[in-house]
């Protein structure tokens, strides 16, 4: 209700730059709560109002915000194609942490369609930016996902070297849900290392910052976790 009266504000004063913002804020309310068709639209609008006054930065954060609606139903190609225009404005406008936190979407996207050399390509490039501007947060989140990858490539000890890495970064910035997912893919780590006792203690801290967030979603990936560490513990036993 409170964007939508500032919606009307907006054009009661004729101020086009202040409507695309809320615009873009209504996309990413609607996004949050899953009403992806409306999401797109409002930032849709958004995006072409930002072009039509000149705001390259809101053009990019908008195209960035469309982008994670295409990833979330499942059309990673176009989420790709506006990742690489989000990615063209915040070069142009030397915005470096725009660059390195867009770089890492598109490798998210390119993992998730199960390109792992084309996602590492991009999260090394990405690592790079944001180690450049200080973004600690943003790096902690890279090293994670190049974890990730490796992993996948039964390089499970390095991946748990990047995942130490990245909870320390979670910590050093009090980012605790950076802290929850470090924990968990430890634990997935130690668990592909065949050291289940590690696994169930990275996967029991996981768990503890879960319920703190009160992320029922992410809860229940934990507890299946821990729930095979334990059956493949007793079956070990027999």
């Amino acid at each position: 209700m409170a964007f939508l009266l500032a919606l009307r504000e907006s054009r009661s004063a004729g101020d086009r730059a202040a409507e695309a913002g809320v615009l873009n804020n209504l996309g990413e309310l609607y996004r949050g709560v899953g009403r992806f068709d409306s999401a797109a639209a409002y930032l849709g609008r958004a995006y072409r109002m930002m072009r039509e006054v000149g705001d390259l930065q809101g053009e990019a954060s908008t195209l960035a915000n469309l982008a994670l609606v295409y990833q979330a139903v499942g059309v990673p190609d176009s989420a790709l194609a506006i990742l690489q225009r989000t990615l063209q404005v915040f070069e142009r406008t030397g915005n470096g942490a725009g660059v390195g936190i867009t770089l890492n979407n598109i490798g998210e996207v390119q993992r998730g369609l199960g390109r792992p050399d084309a996602a590492m390509a991009y999260f090394t490039q990405a690592l790079a930016t944001v180690r450049a501007t200080g973004d600690r947060q943003t790096e902690g989140t890279i090293l994670n996902n190049i974890g990730l990858v490796l992993q996948r490539e039964r390089k499970a000890d390095t991946a748990r070297a990047l995942f130490a890495q990245a909870l320390g970064l979670a910590r050093r910035v009090g980012n605790r849900p950076g802290e929850g997912v470090a924990f968990n893919n430890l634990g997935s780590a130690y668990e592909d290392l065949s050291q289940p006792d590690s696994a169930f203690l990275y996967y029991n801290q996981a768990l503890t910052i879960m319920r703190e967030a009160g992320d029922g979603p992410g809860e229940r990936i934990i507890l299946d976790n821990i729930a095979r560490v334990r059956r493949a513990g007793r079956s070990l036993q027999h």
